[in-house]
């Protein structure tokens, strides 16, 4: 799948690339041009085109729905190799992703991830619950917004 061979895939490319940044701020390690990541998220993918509101959504669960082996879950070499071949699958499964080029796919989960967050949002609002950033993939802006309680 031509869409995997420029990008990193990351499952929940917001939190693993959040996380990753500040952490290496923490330390004060060289960082990548943070801007610019090229992402395959089969977590924003599944959630947008597959199977919706439909069950947990666990790298485990994920992987076990696309028939993906997963061995040795929170290993970092094992999860991420389980999030490339979901990748795989994915496009295996609706071509139309498969073959699309990264460019559109960035696009693309951009604006699945914007909408789910607004989704969320909607919801957190009424629940005094932690926002999400529309904008916030594969990057998040800054720390989780709380939602002001009525």
């Amino acid at each position: 799948h031509s869409f995997l061979h420029d990008a990193l895939p990351s499952f929940n490319a917001a939190y693993d690339l959040t996380m990753l940044r500040a952490e290496a701020t923490r330390w004060g390690l060289r960082q990548p041009d943070w801007p610019r990541p090229l992402v395959v998220d089969p977590y924003v993918i599944d959630l947008c085109i597959e199977r919706g509101g439909l069950g947990p959504r666990r790298l485990t669960d994920v992987a076990d729905y696309y028939a993906v082996p997963l061995d040795n879950a929170h290993d970092a070499a094992a999860d991420a190799w389980a999030a490339r071949n979901v990748a795989v699958e994915i496009g295996a499964r609706h071509p139309w992703v498969g073959m699309s080029n990264l460019s559109e796919l960035m696009h693309s989960q951009r604006g699945w991830y914007a909408d789910r967050a607004e989704d969320w949002n909607s919801y957190a609002r009424t629940a005094g619950r932690s926002l999400d950033d529309p904008s916030g993939w594969p990057l998040s802006s800054g720390l989780p917004q709380q939602a002001a309680t009525a």
